[in-house]
């Protein structure tokens, strides 16, 4: 770990990160080491396609049913919960995704030739515009007016600060731990003297790791308890939040919207007052800022044996889904332009503040 996740660090690292994965690629292709896709066979190519489309439709069942999908190291406990959640569905953001695939189905077995997919797009913005599917609003501890949900919040909310204070912990030790390698390094200091060191600073690694993943279970048993928790709010005359009551909880002659929320994404800062659907909201006007990466050099030894893999990978996982298509379509396929393609890609989009992409 070399920054907090979420941190301006973090963000700076992912960015440098983008630009080291298109120098790999780039190079791979001028080098013309492309050749390295001869060793996909066909099955390896039918697993990785099919693999491939079976994460991404299971990845968005949890937007279909609106429920939130934990992070973790295996995908089907992630896949597991969400359908543990099944009794939260939000019935209009179903009944928006049910229409949606009907859209694309009908259309794609009715009228082939149209583009379905963007015609699901088009009438789905334009409904959810239409209807309000977006009813939703930030939300302060300071806004809560009953002292019980007060109470219940500002544990969810300090818990969430815990996972915060130990990812950057982690990420301090281990800088602290390459720094102590590297000193020893120069310094010439016995070989056992730096075991030692570097002993020392893993454990704690190792120990906070312990710490963060007991501190994320139990931010997670503090957000299930808000889950079933409906509340309502108070607003003045811009609709801005004045107040915010647990449901049957609001005082007599309080101005309130005819909305019923639930909290949702808290953080050690605040969190969300859903009381509809998730839309993509407002896009920022205008083109990305462009600058040069920030360059860390501390990093660079880390990052960049992670670039390379991201490399590979990333190529792996297009040419394989070019191969399965160029077989269909007998078209002609360059795996070295493919490498240079997706280098030229990464390189620009590290100065527009994009991460890596394949």
């Amino acid at each position: 770990v070399l920054a907090a996740p979420g941190s301006d660090q973090f963000i700076a690292l992912a960015i440098m990160l983008a630009l080291l994965v298109g120098i790999v690629q780039l190079l791979l292709g001028v080098f013309k080491l492309g050749v390295i896709v001869n060793f996909l066979s066909h099955p390896v190519i039918v697993g990785f396609t099919n693999a491939a489309a079976i994460i991404i439709a299971l990845s968005q069942v949890s937007k279909l049913f609106g429920v939130p999908m934990g992070r973790s190291e295996h995908f089907i406990n992630d896949i597991v919960g969400v359908f543990k959640l099944i009794g939260d569905t939000h019935l209009p953001t179903l009944a928006m995704g049910a229409l949606a695939i009907a859209l694309m189905w009908g259309i794609r077995k009715y009228t082939p030739k149209l583009p379905g997919v963007l015609i699901a797009v088009l009438v789905t913005t334009v409904l959810s515009w239409a209807i309000g599917f977006e009813r939703n609003a930030d939300g302060r501890l300071e806004q809560i007016a009953d002292p019980e949900l007060v109470a219940v919040v500002q544990k969810s909310m300090a818990a969430a600060k815990r996972v915060d204070d130990l990812n950057t912990q982690i990420a301090e030790k281990s800088t602290e731990l390459k720094a102590a390698q590297k000193a020893a390094a120069k310094t010439g200091d016995g070989v056992a003297q730096m075991e030692v060191e570097a002993e020392l600073r893993m454990a704690e690694l190792r120990l906070a790791r312990i710490e963060v993943q007991g501190a994320e279970e139990a931010f997670t048993r503090e957000k299930a308890a808000l889950r079933h928790l409906q509340v309502v709010r108070s607003v003045d005359a811009t609709g801005a939040t004045v107040a915010i009551y647990p449901v049957g909880k609001a005082p007599q002659g309080v101005t309130l919207d005819d909305t019923r929320y639930r909290l949702r994404k808290l953080s050690a800062n605040g969190f969300k007052l859903v009381g509809g659907g998730e839309v993509v909201g407002g896009i920022p006007e205008g083109l990305p800022s462009i600058q040069m990466p920030s360059f860390n050099l501390d990093a660079l030894g880390s990052l960049l044996s992670a670039a390379l893999v991201i490399s590979l990978v990333g190529f792996m996982e297009a040419i394989s889904i070019a191969k399965a298509i160029a077989a269909k379509t007998k078209q002609r396929l360059d795996p070295n332009q493919e490498l240079i393609g997706q280098g030229l890609s990464n390189i620009v989009g590290s100065f527009s503040q994009a991460f890596p992409v394949s």
